[in-house]
């Protein structure tokens, strides 16, 4: 099933004081998926971690990774395209 996803993120690190709110989007064909991340804004000096899309042949999955060891709160809102 083709589909497309954008997804709105915004993470804290209440340890480090800082926030990051940043864009994905998604889209898959059946086969392959491609996404791109955009308009990312963080109030550290440098981002909270990084962003991974895949699929499992039917859905579109969005993984974070974070940098360093803090524990990072992410509220996400999602709009399917399809």
């Amino acid at each position: 099933n083709a589909a497309s996803i954008e997804y709105v993120m915004h993470l804290h690190d209440a340890t480090a004081a800082e926030t990051q709110v940043t864009k994905v989007l998604a889209t898959f064909d059946g086969t392959n998926i491609q996404f791109t991340e955009y308009g990312e804004i963080h109030t550290g000096d440098s981002d909270l971690g990084t962003f991974t899309v895949s699929d499992d042949g039917s859905n579109i999955d969005l993984n974070f990774t974070r940098r360093g060891t803090n524990t990072v709160t992410v509220k996400i809102a999602k709009t399917i395209i399809a």
